[in-house]
């Protein structure tokens, strides 16, 4: 018996939305974003917040954008683990002035690598 798929999970670029006949799940263009839910493990958020930069970081569907809930902010609340597991992967942190508080590695925004502004 041959089944096809319900949908795509692919990288879901335009060649693959425009040459299909079942549903895609398409990521070309935008930012990839993470969010940590309140109720999160940190441990496993950490390890996917991680993954999910540095696995294959020139992929369209790398993280670019970590937002966190803010009961993970502050002392003990789990953000500062994440921040920490990113920046001793090697990642480059950066972030507004509430980001440059909760916990190690991102500063306050100031100009990116290549020229890019910083996000407003």
């Amino acid at each position: 018996m041959v089944t096809c798929p319900d949908m795509d999970l692919g990288d879901g670029g335009p060649h693959t939305q425009e040459n299909t006949k079942i549903p895609v799940l398409g990521h070309a263009d935008g930012v990839c974003h993470m969010y940590i839910d309140p109720a999160a493990d940190i441990e496993m958020a950490t390890r996917l917040a991680v993954d999910a930069k540095t696995d294959y970081p020139a992929a369209c569907n790398a993280m670019e954008t970590l937002l966190v809930h803010s009961s993970h902010l502050g002392a003990g609340g789990g953000c500062d683990t994440i921040l920490a597991g990113l920046k001793d992967a090697g990642v480059e942190l950066f972030g507004g002035k509430r980001a440059a508080t909760a916990g190690p590695g991102p500063g306050p925004r100031g100009p990116r690598p290549g020229g890019l502004p910083s996000p407003r």
